[in-house]
C-alpha cells in the first residue's frame, strides 16, 4: 500500500492505496545505487488535487548552474539511525562535471545515470534519499 499527498508519514488520516505491481528498474545495481528507481502501478486511478499532482518529467539538457530541488524522507543527520517523519527538501545546483568524474569515475555526464550537483554549506540530500525525485 502507498499513501499520497501528505508531507508526513505520521498522517494517520491518509487513505492507503492498493498497489497492483511494482516495476523495479531492470538494471538496478545496489553496489553503486545505479538505476535506483521504480514505478508503482496502483489498483485504482489516482484522483489529482492540490496535494496530489502528476510529476513533470523534464526533457531539457542538464547544464551547470541549474537550480534543482531534492526531496526525501532520509536521515536528517549523520548521527541519526532513523529517517525523517516529514518530507524534507533542499535546493541544489547542477555542478562541475569534471569534478564529479574525478570523484566517481563511472560518471559520464549529466545526461547519464547521474546528475552532478553541488550543495549549500551544511545542506544536502540524506542517506536514504537515493532514488528519490530531483
Amino acid at each position: 500500500k502507498v499513501i499520497v499527498g501528505v508531507g508526513s508519514v505520521l498522517n494517520v488520516q491518509a487513505n492507503p492505496l492498493k498497489v497492483s505491481k511494482i516495476y523495479v528498474h531492470p538494471d538496478l545495481n545496489l553496489d553503486y545505487f545505479d538505476n535506483d528507481v521504480a514505478l508503482i502501478k496502483l489498483k485504482k486511478k489516482l484522483n489529482f488535487n492540490d496535494n496530489v499532482k502528476p510529476i513533470h518529467i523534464d526533457t531539457d539538457t542538464v547544464v551547470d548552474g541549474l537550480t534543482v530541488t531534492g526531496v526525501g524522507w532520509g536521515k536528517t543527520s549523520l548521527e541519526s539511525h532513523s529517517t525523517s517523519d516529514v518530507l524534507q527538501q533542499v535546493d541544489l545546483k547542477t555542478g562541475d562535471e569534471g569534478l564529479c568524474q574525478r570523484i566517481r569515475p563511472e560518471f559520464t555526464g549529466n545526461d547519464g545515470n547521474y546528475i552532478c550537483v553541488t550543495t549549500p554549506e551544511g545542506r544536502d540530500t540524506c542517506s536514504g534519499d537515493s532514488g528519490g525525485p530531483l
